[in-house]
């Protein structure tokens, strides 16, 4: 099905994801841009009176984080359907090969795609930290 070079190109595709997964938390930890924004964006609600005080400011991160939490969530059950629904044909097949080659394939095609999203999601993570970092030091 793969010959050796698409093997190594997913298998260091995987590693990439796996360490750009493990060192992510870090990078955020260790930024501190977003409080600079924070502070930004509370004088401006103050001077605006939209609040009172900084207290009564919901973070525009905390919002961010929770719809890309959301989106995550449903492509998480997406991509629990899908494996199901691999796994389903895969053993239902009863000795056709076709059906065992398209419940493989489902599993497989389900399974690279989450690692794309995945990978997708902690690149636009280390880049938007690094533009805030560059931006507001």
């Amino acid at each position: 099905m793969f010959d050796n070079t698409n093997k190594h190109f997913i298998i260091r595709a995987v590693l990439f994801a796996l360490f750009l997964f493990l060192i992510s938390p870090h990078v955020l930890l260790a930024s501190k841009a977003g409080d600079i924004a924070k502070e930004m964006l509370n004088k401006t609600a103050q001077a605006s009176n939209l609040i009172t005080s900084p207290s009564q400011a919901s973070n525009i991160y905390e919002i961010a984080g929770y719809i890309i939490n959301i989106i995550l969530g449903f492509v998480g059950v997406i991509f629990l359907i899908l494996v199901i629904a691999g796994g389903y044909l895969w053993m239902t097949a009863g000795g056709n090969e076709d059906k065992v080659t398209k419940g493989k394939n489902l599993l497989i095609q389900s399974i690279i795609a989450l690692i794309i999203v995945l990978s997708a999601f902690l690149l636009t993570n280390f880049v938007v930290i690094r533009l805030m970092a560059s931006l507001w030091g």
